[in-house]
C-alpha cells in the first residue's frame, strides 16, 4: 500500500474498540498540517458486513451510547465507511460458502440499528440488504476469494474513493 499511497497507518480495535483506541483515532483524525485547516489524514474504516461491524462503525463516528458524555473528544466525524459492503461480494466474487447466515441476534441488532435516526440512508440501505438477503460477510470472506486478497481489496477500494 505505502507504494501507491504513500505513508498509512493501519489500526484495528479488535471488535469495539476500547477507549484508548478511539481517543488515538480521533487525534489522528484531528491532526492539521501548520498552514491549513483540512485533516492531514484521512479516517477510513474497514468492518465485518454485519450488523455488529455497522455498529463499531458508528462507535467511531458518532461515539458510543453508553458513554455519550465524553462523545465530543472520542467519535471521530469523518470517518468514512471504506467495506465490507454487501456490493463487495457479488464484486470481487466472494463465495456463498463464506458467507454466514445472519443470526435472530444479528436481526435484532440490526432493527435496533435501523432505529437510529443518526443513521445515513446509505448505512440503513446497507442494514436492510443483509436481513433481506439473510446472509453476513466477515473480513475474512476476502481469504476464499479467487481474484482478490485482503491487500489488493484495500488497494482497490481506496483507488476508486468508493466508500
Amino acid at each position: 500500500m505505502h507504494e501507491q499511497f504513500g505513508p498509512c497507518i493501519l489500526i484495528t480495535g479488535k471488535g469495539y474498540p476500547d477507549i484508548a483506541t478511539r481517543q488515538l483515532v480521533k487525534n489522528l483524525s484531528d491532526l492539521r498540517r501548520p498552514d491549513e485547516t483540512y485533516p492531514f489524514l484521512q479516517i477510513l474504516g474497514f468492518f465485518d458486513n454485519d450488523p455488529y461491524g455497522i455498529e463499531i462503525l458508528c462507535v467511531y463516528k458518532f461515539g458510543s451510547l453508553t458513554m455519550s458524555f465524553d462523545n465530543e473528544n472520542l467519535a471521530t466525524p469523518g470517518i468514512k465507511w471504506l467495506g465490507l459492503h454487501c456490493s463487495d461480494w457479488k464484486k470481487y466474487r466472494i463465495s456463498k460458502s463464506s458467507l454466514i447466515r445472519i443470526s435472530s441476534a444479528d436481526r435484532k441488532k440490526a432493527y435496533h440499528l435501523l432505529q437510529r435516526n443518526y443513521l445515513q440512508a446509505e448505512w440503513k440501505k446497507e442494514i436492510c440488504l443483509i436481513l433481506y438477503m439473510g446472509y453476513k460477510a466477515e473480513i475474512q470472506s476476502l481469504d476464499d476469494c479467487e481474484n482478490v486478497n485482503l491487500l489488493n481489496y484495500l488497494i482497490s477500494k481506496i483507488s476508486r474513493s468508493r466508500f
